[in-house]
């Protein structure tokens, strides 16, 4: 459930991003002969040239207006907006230094009570991690950021924040249970690549899609067998005849079983990443990205950001057939709406 950065998506996003107005101001420069000024002969009194007197710079004002959504139609416009107000990125002039960095920590956890968060417990890092370590005011942002979208509803099973890295432009982010039932998740932000707002919101919204997807109710917990389990075997148990990914894999999965299967058998990660990508190629029409193929599991988790986050499709594509499969559920339905509102009046 590891969140990477979604290529076809993210080129979605960055087009969203486009949209929003920029503002350059300039200021003149007066340009100064380089040959000296001769010193005046006259004993008159010289008139004193006045200072010039400084332009007052204007600085763009953010529009804070909630945007009033009606069935998502006005998605593009509240993630520009989102885009203009939400401010997750003070370490741009620091990132560079830890490009290439490959190494994971956890640098902080909190508890979480509902909508808010506890007491800060920090964790063993490296020196030069401290500084995201320390910034709770970020870690706070990101959270509430989180709660303010995604509704109470969905996110009840969280107990526990994580802010990590694994240097920028890894994994975003990641959920994990806390309870060997799955009664309880921890959901984790990478702090260096939570810097750009449509990819973190892309990033929380299939997170979710996991907490929605492998929810205690949709699982057998007790059933790890694969010769027992007569649906869709997850790590965290067998998944029951009518919940969602039970639902969505048999619609959808099938007939791609035998080549998953030589996917899964892979010896090597090496081998592993060539296998997926040769599948994705042959299955592209199928999937809403690339990432979508690693997995039913992360097929659903994108389907569901797509669902979430874009206008609703024409059936032109088995792709386009796994976004519309969600609108046969009114609960999600109604879970698309709320989130969207969130995303339009949100407010730091």
């Amino acid at each position: 459930m590891n969140r990477l950065p979604n290529k076809n998506f993210r080129l979605l996003l960055l087009t969203l991003g486009l949209l929003t107005v920029s503002l350059a101001c300039a200021t003149a420069e007066t340009l100064v002969n380089g040959t000296p000024t001769p010193i005046p002969t006259s004993t008159a009194a010289l008139t004193p040239t006045p200072a010039d007197t400084p332009t007052a710079t204007v600085v763009p004002t953010v529009d804070w207006t909630p945007i009033a959504c009606e069935g998502g139609d006005c998605i593009d416009a509240c993630m520009a907006r989102v885009e203009a107000i939400l401010e997750v990125s003070p370490y741009k002039d620091l990132t560079d230094e830890l490009i290439g960095d490959s190494t994971n920590y956890d640098l902080a956890t909190y508890p979480v009570n509902g909508n808010e968060i506890g007491d800060i417990e920090t964790l063993w890092a490296p020196k030069e991690y401290k500084i995201f370590q320390e910034d709770q005011d970020t870690h706070r942002r990101i959270w509430n950021y989180f709660t303010a979208v995604i509704p109470a509803g969905m996110r009840k099973r969280v107990d526990e924040l994580i802010i990590f890295t694994d240097g920028p432009r890894n994994r975003l982010a990641y959920v994990k249970p806390t309870s060997d039932d799955t009664q309880t998740w921890a959901i984790a932000f990478d702090i260096l690549d939570s810097d750009y707002p449509p990819y973190l919101t892309e990033t929380l919204v299939h997170e979710v899609g996991h907490l929605v997807t492998i929810d205690a109710a949709q699982l057998d917990t007790d059933n790890h067998s694969e010769s027992t389990c007569k649906t869709f075997l997850l790590p965290e148990g067998c998944s029951t005849e009518d919940s969602y990914i039970s639902q969505f894999y048999e619609r959808f999965w099938p007939d791609l079983t035998d080549e998953w299967s030589e996917v899964e058998a892979a010896q090597s990660e090496a081998e592993y990443h060539i296998l997926v990508e040769n599948f994705y190629r042959r299955h592209s029409g199928e999937f809403v990205s690339s990432y979508a193929a690693t997995s039913p599991i992360e097929d659903i988790a994108e389907s569901w950001a797509v669902f979430v986050l874009t206008p609703k499709p024409e059936a032109k594509s088995i792709a386009d057939e796994k976004v519309l499969f969600f609108y046969d559920f009114p609960e999600l339905v109604a879970f698309r709406q709320q989130i969207i509102q969130g995303l339009c009046s949100y407010t730091q």
